[in-house]
């Protein structure tokens, strides 16, 4: 009887360790501590003091097998490293522990997936192909924790997919991240990216990657983050200062809740998609919000704090009474018609104001200044009214590109690097502008700006008063262009172009410079500042005026400094013409008003609307229906402003829509903690009745006990 039990005893304990020894087996598969091939992954020492595996990384990465855990001990460790195998390569101390290189190439390239990177500072010499690290078409990499510096590219991704990039610091290179086409789905979070000259990030031709929680700092208020042909990306939360987001030709990005400092967005294309992205009032420039509107009508943005401003495909709207500063852009229209933008100052921004496809808008009574770029830009922009602006101190005070049929008039443009640029623009009107003191051009063509009207102008201390290449068939007139180093300058080739009837005086160099005789020009009819015309010393040279060159039709010339005024329109026929008319309509309502109110000043039958009758006109009516919902509100809510019985949906009647409150029912808890948000007797969110997936290890520990707990038992009743 005694052996049986003898017997059962010996069996109970051979199960029990059977079970234990299957459940740590079981543990450690799971726990990936046993490969496929059931080999245990090694950890590999590599120590440039000689007390580790390897003295050389590259000795440790060629002799690894796949899955090993290569551990670097603080040193600096010179030369290249080619990965081509999954492993994981850890540093020590990513400030001590040093991968270095003599530049011109990269410095840790990855050919294989599922490497991980960590714990290192990578630098070398900069150069035009020095890269940090390079993931070379891989996927499931991970870099982390590392500070890469110095290099052309602090981390380049070419053709790669799902890898990570966080908690690393990427300083002081030309680009910090660079995405080449077809590397989607990467995620690229928590990194402090910071004083790369060009780019933070930049991505080229890539889709859905994700970059989070980012603190990026540029060295200048345009693209940190540069986005090109690129679509369906994600970057949200993320704090720049100095910089900016910058789009060009990429649609269907979302940008939401992020926080600029001395920047903002900036969105460029070919096609009115290119436009179309979603951009929350939650991102932020210098603490006030961007508004990004789409396809609206009648938009009455007045004396708002606004970080920016960007509207697309919009039409009728009102931007006045305005302060934009610190941004790229203080407002970009896009597609966008009968926009008047009037009584603001845009100032310290990349751009002033941008207009992009835009036609019909007005831009009057503005102060602009001191905006890096540009004061106003227009680009492919037809048939716009830029007058009586104050615009002093930019990059280019007025910049025309591919624009035409815009007129210019009444405007002060003073101390900037050129005041008017045009760039393949035709048949505008330059028209009673002070055009002065500019650094170099006051008025620039160049790239077949042909056709233009430039008249009645005040061109002076300019080093070039008018500046002309490859443009023809343009008309100066009725100009005074003195105290200029160059009056008038022709490089080649710029044919049939006509100076009449102009002011030409005390220009320094030459009053009209001709390149040759393609630019051959008709200088008739103009005063050179004295009776006896213009020096040339073969065709004039009794001539005390100015100077000019060969290639010049100057006779006659005037011998008084008269002019001659071409007449210009008088619409309703009151012998006053447009130009000093008020009223030019004469429809009893101001010029001024109309062109504000966005109806017509040249046609009687269009005056200022004012839907509510509220003797508020529309375009300064902050609620157009009379609803007590303001327009703005209305129309991010998708409501009719100009219909009183189309409201916001507003459960609690606090004139907060419910798409935008967020507290709807009114319980003072908000949407996101209250399980029953439409009513306000009710609100504890019930509790989550799904228990936590529990371990692996705890799970088995757990079966062992049980398992063990009823041998116990089994073994004591036997015995019994």
């Amino acid at each position: 009887m005694n052996g049986v039990k003898t017997i059962k005893c010996l069996i109970s304990v051979y199960l029990i360790f059977s079970l234990i020894i299957f459940s740590f087996i079981t543990i450690l598969i799971f726990k990936g501590k046993i490969n496929e091939g059931g080999v245990q992954a090694q950890t590999i020492i590599v120590d440039d003091n000689g007390q580790g595996d390897y003295k050389k990384i590259q000795n440790a990465i060629d002799n690894a097998s796949s899955g090993d855990m290569i551990f670097v001990y603080s040193g600096t460790y010179n030369g290249n490293l080619k990965i081509n195998k999954t492993i994981s390569l850890i540093g020590e101390s990513n400030r001590t522990t040093i991968i270095t290189g003599a530049g011109g190439e990269d410095l840790i390239s990855i050919n294989a997936n599922w490497v991980n990177i960590s714990c290192f500072k990578i630098l070398q010499p900069t150069t035009p192909r020095s890269t940090g690290i390079l993931l070379n078409n891989v996927s499931n990499c991970t870099i982390s924790k590392s500070n890469i510096s110095n290099q052309y590219y602090g981390i380049y991704l070419v053709s790669s997919e799902l890898n990570i990039i966080k908690n690393n610091s990427i300083l002081t290179n030309v680009e910090g991240i660079h995405l080449d086409p077809s590397s989607n789905s990467n995620l690229i979070e928590h990194n402090d990216i910071f004083s790369n000259k060009l780019e933070a990030i930049y991505m080229n031709s890539v889709s859905s990657n994700v970059i989070t929680n980012n603190s990026i700092s540029g060295l200048s208020k345009g693209g940190s983050i540069h986005i090109v042909d690129s679509s369906l990306n994600s970057i949200s939360k993320n704090t720049i200062s100095t910089g900016g987001i910058s789009l060009y030709s990429s649609c269907s990005n979302t940008i939401l809740n992020n926080t600029f400092t001395d920047g903002g967005i900036l969105i460029g294309g070919r096609s009115i998609l290119d436009f179309n992205q979603t951009i929350d009032i939650k991102n932020t420039v210098n603490g006030k919000p961007i508004y990004y509107f789409r396809d609206q009508s009648w938009l009455n943005i007045d004396g708002r704090s606004v970080g920016q401003i960007l509207l697309v495909n919009c039409t009728n709207s009102v931007i006045n009474n305005m302060n934009v500063s610190h941004t790229t852009t203080g407002v970009e229209l896009a597609y966008s018609t009968k926009t008047n933008i009037t009584n603001s100052t845009f100032s310290n921004n990349l751009y002033g104001i941008y207009l992009k496809y835009s036609r019909s808008n007005t831009i009057a009574n503005n102060s602009i200044h001191l905006n890096n770029i540009g004061g106003i830009d227009l680009s492919s922009s037809s048939s716009n009214m830029i007058a009586d602006n104050s615009i002093s101190n930019n990059g280019e005070g007025i910049c025309l590109g591919s624009s035409r049929s815009n007129i210019i008039t009444n405007n002060s443009l003073k101390n900037n690097d050129v005041g008017i640029n045009f760039w393949s623009s035709k048949a505008n009107i330059i028209l009673n502008n002070a055009i002065c003191l500019n650094n170099k051009y006051g008025i620039e063509l160049r790239s077949s700006s042909n056709i233009n009207t430039i008249q009645n102008n005040s061109m002076n201390n300019n080093q070039f008063g008018i500046f002309m290449a490859d443009s023809s068939s343009n008309i100066i007139m009725n100009n005074f262009i003195e105290n200029n180093e160059f009056g008038v300058y022709l490089r080649h080739p710029s044919p049939d172009n006509k100076i009449n009837f102009n002011y030409i005086s005390n220009n320094t160099a030459h009053g009209i410079y001709v390149w040759d005789i393609r630019s051959q020009v008709n200088a008739t009819y103009n005063w050179w500042g004295d009776a006896a015309g213009p020096y040339n010393l073969e065709l004039n040279p009794g001539g005390v005026g100015d100077n000019i060159t060969d290639y010049i039709d100057f006779k006659p010339w005037l011998t008084a400094p008269h002019y001659i005024i071409k007449p210009l329109d008088d619409t309703d026929s009151d012998g006053i013409i447009n130009l000093l008319d008020e009223d030019d309509d004469n429809d009893g309502w101001n010029d001024t008003i109309e062109q504000l109110a966005g109806s017509d000043l040249l046609d009687y039958s269009s005056i200022p609307l004012d839907t509510d009758d509220d003797s508020i006109l529309d375009y300064i009516d902050m609620d157009d229906d009379n609803d007590d919902y303001d327009d703005t509100i209305e129309l991010s809510d998708g409501t009719d402003p100009l219909d009183n019985t189309s409201t916001p949906l507003d459960y609690d009647n606090d004139f907060i829509p419910d798409s935008m409150d967020d507290n709807i029912d009114g319980d003072d808890v908000p949407n996101d903690e209250d399980d029953y948000p439409y009513d306000e007797t009710r609100w504890k969110k019930e509790k989550d009745k799904k228990e936590k997936d529990v371990s692996v290890e705890i799970l088995a520990i757990v079966i062992i006990i049980i398992v063990i707990l009823l041998l116990g038992v089994i073994f004591y009743i036997k015995r019994r």
